[in-house]
């Protein structure tokens, strides 16, 4: 079809077929289908429907591709949920849009966006939408929803006419989507590796106060000059150009309370403070992603949970590509507002050098196995609910254990003897070496 047909049959109906187009774009899909059916009986002429998304646009804004102007913005990280979320409002307001997929021929795609604890919303991914004048915007508009070189993109078609109206209004959207409705900013967030990115999920807040857990002065210290003092004077970097951001990187064996001292850290930040908990298995992709929407989220705190697992170290060979993301979003990383990265390791030996420096993780918290002091405190907090039971000699005889190694002495001695628990009772796992779980030795096929 040439380019002066498509403008006649776009921009010259009859006044009596305008009309008529005008009202039943008036109806809703289910009528305008069976309208459709009907003149199909009656042998009626009717124009061959849009096939691709240029006769989609065209057939809806009434103009030829070369009357459309367009707007668009790439969606990266936590952008892409918002701004779908954001879209699903949006139609929710228009009960005349025309609803196809972002190639204009087919049903639109929608998933499921977990906008809080149990509340999840359907939301377009795939989308284009002919939105009338009115109901979204003050013109006539095709707002797309498509996906291009592996990112999200969002766009906005329009005669050119409105082109500068459709500027503001998408500029508007989207400002929106990240500010006023922003529904992670101020929540407890699980950050999973998903294709191109990251998905965010709300979930329950960490509660948890330092009476839980028992570490040395020194640890607590640490934890105060670098994490309150951030949130005290962060602003006060941030104005003087010295970037709001902190790295801490905890140490420690298994079970001597890493992850504790984290959901403390977690629940001692200031209401409003986003809390990102990263599964190890996100790409460098994904971070880079993350750190980039910190702008969206902050203040915010990002848990990065057995880092040496996520990001290796290229002297032992097992360096992956979250290790050059990581070097490159804490190195020079100045957000306006406070961002705290806490990573732990079992092993400082695995962890890349270049990690450990100011500006990437400024400070390193060890956390060794506690003393014979803090073995009875231990015990004494979880022998609580069971008397006034004696701990100095099962403290002098466990040394070396953690504090999830004593968790298990009770937890054994109470799988076997109930409320009934005694000194004799945990003295005896003790001295058998029962909660101390061990490999079998042989040959297994």
């Amino acid at each position: 079809m040439s380019s002066i047909q498509e403008e006649t049959m776009f921009s010259q109906p009859t006044a009596d077929l305008d009309g008529s187009l005008a009202g039943l774009r008036r109806e809703s899909p289910q009528a305008r289908d069976a309208l459709s059916a009907l003149g199909r009986l009656l042998g009626a002429a009717l124009s061959e429907p849009p096939h691709n998304l240029t006769s989609f646009i065209g057939h809806h804004l009434r103009t030829t591709p070369s009357g459309v102007a367009s707007v668009a913005a790439a969606l990266r990280g936590v952008d892409e949920a918002l701004v779908e979320v954001a879209a699903a409002r949006l139609l929710a307001g228009a009960p005349s849009a025309v609803l196809a997929d972002d190639a204009g021929s087919g049903s639109p795609g929608y998933q499921l966006v977990t906008v809080d604890i149990g509340e999840q919303l359907s939301a377009p991914d795939d989308l284009a939408a002919y939105l009338p004048a009115g109901e979204a915007f003050e013109f006539d508009g095709v707002l797309v929803l498509t996906w291009e070189h592996g990112a999200a993109k969002i766009a906005l078609h329009v005669r050119r006419a409105d082109h500068q109206a459709a500027n503001a209004a998408l500029a508007a959207l989207l400002a929106r989507a990240r500010g006023a409705d922003n529904f992670y900013r101020g929540k407890t967030l699980r950050v999973n590796a998903v294709d191109h990115g990251v998905r965010l999920t709300p979930m329950a807040p960490a509660l948890a106060d330092r009476s839980e857990i028992v570490l040395p002065a020194p640890v607590w210290a640490e934890v105060d000059a670098n994490v309150g003092g951030l949130v005290k004077h962060g602003e006060v970097l941030a104005t003087a150009g010295l970037g709001a951001s902190r790295g801490l990187l905890i140490v420690g064996s298994p079970g001597v309370g890493k992850t504790a001292l984290c959901r403390v850290i977690a629940s001692e930040l200031p209401p409003g403070t986003t809390i990102l908990v990263v599964d190890a298995q996100v790409s460098s992709d994904g971070l880079g992603q993350l750190y980039e929407s910190m702008v969206l989220l902050a203040p915010a705190a990002v848990f990065l949970d057995d880092i040496d697992l996520m990001a290796g170290d290229r002297r032992r060979g097992t360096a992956r590509g979250a290790l050059r993301e990581l070097l490159t979003q804490l190195d020079g990383f100045a957000p306006t507002a406070a961002v705290l990265t806490v990573a732990t390791t079992n092993e400082v030996a695995a962890i890349d050098p270049a990690l450990i420096r100011a500006g990437r993780f400024d400070s390193v918290v060890e956390i060794g196995r506690p003393d014979r002091e803090a073995r009875a405190q231990i015990l004494r907090r979880y022998l609580a609910p069971f008397g006034d039971i004696a701990v100095d000699r099962l403290a002098s005889r466990t040394d070396g254990a953690s504090g999830s190694d004593l968790r298990e002495v009770v937890r054994r001695a109470v799988l076997e003897h109930g409320t009934e628990v005694t000194e004799a009772h945990l003295l005896d796992v003790v001295i058998t070496g029962r909660w101390q779980p061990t490999a079998p030795t042989g040959q297994y096929l």
